[in-house]
């Protein structure tokens, strides 16, 4: 069987359904590859004019360009749909119960799998020789961008993809640096890092928590620490921060803090809050870190639990807050708010309710 995946993106996946577990170049196929709406999965039967298509309760939609050549599904059971998300210069996706495959693909973004379960992995890039590995769970590799690659995976797999697109690699570092830096990243098959897997974990987290709006701040943090540690600890960069004093002036904290109170209910970005200062995002996170103690997201969720103790005062209702602050949910809220002050919003209402008007 024969099937075309489109993740309404520009992307085609053509999958051809084996009824065994082989691998090597697709068979041929004499129907033309059909475009399909976002939602749509659609199984092409070879040798029939017969066509059943299943609307995806899920939308499909891909976060991350890639260029696929070509996609073997070894197994039965189809692809599943990922949970991912999306901000601005990164994307993260996790996968579960992924059946058996093969693939040619050019990611277009920088990609880190992490896996979550034991996993047997073939890849070769671009014309290189062809590695073999078991991965272990927390154990990654890095598929550079722009760089062609054929790689096969024997089991039933649970992975978390991660992708950067090279612009924040480029606001680190200048390019002699960062070719050299991706000469080194290209040698390095399986990476056993329990910090990056840390990393990856924590933006697997802000999944559910996307629809929150100061989730980007957190989100890019998190995304500028992965890429930073990769380029510090597998290729040898330093970042070069010539400025002698690394804290930001007294004018451009006024300005980045003014900005923030006045747009505390507002989605919030650390490229948006770095353009205020004329400082790329990563630079700029180190240098408010340095002069204030707190990260950029710290110091926004500081400021929003501060604003929502004094709300829960004012007797005003927990749904309320939630929308007024852009927490995700509830439950967003609740756990935010017990993480900063040790209670609940509830048990923190009860324990000042004296304060609350009648």
């Amino acid at each position: 069987m024969y099937a075309i995946l489109n993740f309404n993106a520009g992307i085609h996946i053509s999958c051809y359904v084996l009824p065994e577990t082989r691998v090597g170049r697709a068979p041929q196929h004499s129907e033309p590859p059909v475009r399909l709406n976002s939602a749509e999965y659609t199984i092409l039967k070879r040798g029939g004019s017969s066509r059943r298509k299943n609307h995806m309760t899920q939308n499909a939609q891909t976060f991350s360009s890639v260029m696929c050549r070509g996609l073997w599904v070894l197994s039965e059971s189809p692809i599943t749909i990922p949970q991912k998300a999306q901000w601005e210069h990164v994307s993260v996706e996790e996968h579960h119960s992924q059946p058996p495959c093969a693939c040619e693909t050019v990611f277009l973004h920088h990609r880190i799998y992490i896996a979550l379960k034991d996993v047997v992995m073939q890849r070769r890039l671009d014309s290189g020789p062809l590695a073999s590995y078991t991965l272990r769970p927390g154990d990654l590799f890095v598929s550079l961008a722009n760089t062609p690659e054929w790689r096969r995976q024997n089991d039933f797999n649970d992975h978390v993809l991660v992708y950067l697109e090279p612009a924040l690699f480029t606001q680190m570092a200048e390019a002699p640096a960062l070719n050299h830096a991706f000469d080194l990243l290209r040698r390095e098959q399986v990476i056993q890092d329990p910090l990056l897997f840390q990393l990856g974990l924590a933006l697997r987290a802000e999944i559910k928590n996307s629809a929150a709006r100061f989730s980007a701040v957190y989100s890019q943090e998190l995304a500028h620490a992965f890429t930073a540690h990769l380029l510090k600890r597998y290729a040898g960069w330093e970042p070069q921060d010539t400025l002698p004093d690394r804290r930001l002036s007294t004018v451009n904290m006024r300005q980045v803090t003014d900005y923030i109170h006045d747009h505390l209910s507002e989605p919030l970005t650390l490229p948006a809050l770095a353009a205020l200062v004329g400082l790329s995002p990563y630079y700029f996170a180190r240098r408010f870190k340095q002069t204030t103690g707190l990260s950029p997201h710290q110091y926004i969720l500081a400021r929003r639990i501060e604003q929502a103790r004094h709300l829960l005062l004012n007797g005003e209702p927990l749904a309320q807050i939630t929308r007024q602050l852009g927490f995700a949910d509830q439950s967003h809220l609740s756990r935010s708010f017990k993480r900063v002050t040790g209670l609940s919003p509830q048990a923190f209402r009860e324990e000042h309710r004296k304060n609350i008007p009648k």
